[in-house]
């Protein structure tokens, strides 16, 4: 179901950049700053995303050829039909690294019946075509972007049916201030899409509508750093705490020559 991106003597460029410092010379730096337990970890780190960079490249390739769908790839917002208001509020599109999904679905819960999956910003569908592999009760992806949700919508007639455990799919094309929670049990996904003010917004309409009606609501926020400073406004909330996952508080992962943080949180 479907509802309605030189001369010898020549004077010196003062615009040229400067020499990149060596890895050495950046390596000392960062042990001066920071100390040697955390030189050591983030040459482990640096390790580790320089190994998991092409790998993650061709799974994200992989994925798209084997389902004849197109997720990957970075889009700005000026590349973006908008149709809502949110725009100043709001991030670029950057797929969710391929195997986010897969990963905390499994290790959540061991079934989903009854539950509703909402992808808040849910860009060109790669969320919401993997947590279709589920057995949610039904799938929901908004997007505020007009030509992102057309490619979604394309995506999903495209997606293998013989894949998805949930066949239940509704992507909205829509501002997400505008978005009605449903008051089932539901795991709702958020790649670190919005900013400090439109989250704020989110985050009191949820606790608003679990108020109203409670139940279980586990909020998957993918990269919570400080730009958008979420982990303050969500903890704050009152009503949605961390919950373990993989043996930890937070689940680190790299793809694409970067560090991934993924946080759970949940209702009592």
């Amino acid at each position: 179901m479907v509802d309605r991106k030189l001369p010898e003597h020549a004077a010196p460029n003062l615009d040229a950049s400067p020499p990149e410092p060596s890895a050495i010379a950046r390596t000392r730096t960062y042990f001066e700053r920071h100390g040697a337990s955390a030189t050591v970890r983030e040459i482990v780190y640096g390790l580790l995303r320089k190994r998991a960079e092409p790998r993650s490249d061709a799974m994200s390739r992989r994925f798209d050829e084997e389902n004849q769908v197109r997720t990957d790839g970075r889009i700005f917002l000026s590349d973006m039909s908008v149709v809502a208001a949110s725009t100043d509020q709001s991030m670029w599109y950057e797929p969710a690294p391929i195997n986010v999904i897969p990963n905390v679905l499994h290790k959540l819960k061991a079934s989903y019946d009854g539950y509703t999956f909402i992808d808040l910003g849910s860009g060109l569908g790669r969320v919401v075509l993997q947590a279709s592999q589920f057995n949610f009760e039904k799938i929901v992806g908004v997007e505020f972007a007009e030509n992102l949700y057309r490619q979604a919508v394309e995506n999903l007639h495209r997606y293998p049916r013989h894949k998805q455990k949930c066949r239940n799919v509704e992507l909205l094309c829509t501002d997400v201030r505008a978005f009605e929670f449903p008051e089932t049990d539901s795991v709702i996904f958020i790649y670190d899409a919005f900013k400090a003010e439109l989250l704020q917004s989110i985050v009191e309409r949820l606790r608003a509508s679990h108020l109203a009606c409670p139940r279980k609501i586990y909020l998957v926020y993918l990269n919570p750093d400080q730009r958008n400073n979420p982990i303050p406004i969500i903890e704050g909330s009152g009503f949605l705490f961390k919950k373990e996952i993989f043996g930890f508080m937070e689940h680190v992962l790299y793809y694409r020559n970067n560090m991934h943080r993924v946080v759970v949180y949940e209702t009592t």
